[in-house]
C-alpha cells in the first residue's frame, strides 16, 4: 500500500481519516476513561522525573 514513498509507517490524509468507521461514546464514559489514563499518565510522568 505504502511502497516506493519512502516511509516505514504510511500517512493518513483528511479522506483516508474520513473513511474510518467511528463510534460515539456517551460523556459519561469519555470521563470514566480520561479519569483511568489521567492517573496513568501522572504516574508515567512521575517516573521520568
Amino acid at each position: 500500500m505504502y511502497e516506493g514513498e519512502g516511509t516505514v509507517f504510511g500517512s493518513t490524509n483528511q479522506k483516508t481519516f474520513k473513511s474510518l468507521n467511528q463510534i460515539k461514546l456517551e460523556d459519561e464514559i469519555i470521563v470514566y476513561f480520561e479519569t483511568i489514563v489521567g492517573t496513568l499518565d501522572k504516574k508515567i510522568e512521575f517516573n521520568l522525573e
